[in-house]
């Protein structure tokens, strides 16, 4: 008899990170749309623009902060991440 892997189910949720002003901030947001998102960090742009170290510190938390979250609701954390720039209609303005 052959185990069969549980099949994995996309939750239709992601980490959307956004230059709001002076502050780059991470939400957990629906797939598609950022309407009912909400903000799980932000960071002052300064230390993040001159620090490779800290913006992925800090990229690294928020991702930490979305799997805890994930893990809380549905008892399993992720198993995998993509990564893709926003759509062009979520895209701040440029500074």
């Amino acid at each position: 008899m052959t185990k069969r892997k549980p099949k994995m189910k996309t939750i239709g949720i992601r980490l959307a990170l956004r230059k709001e002003g002076k502050f780059w901030t991470a939400y957990i947001a629906n797939e598609g749309t950022m309407d009912g998102a909400f903000i799980i960090g932000s960071i002052a742009m300064g230390p993040v623009k001159e620090h490779a170290e800290i913006k992925d510190g800090f990229l690294q938390l928020m991702k930490q902060v979305l799997t805890t979250c994930v893990e809380d609701i549905t008892g399993h954390p992720p198993t995998e991440w993509e990564t893709s720039d926003a759509p062009e209609h979520e895209r701040s303005e440029p500074s």
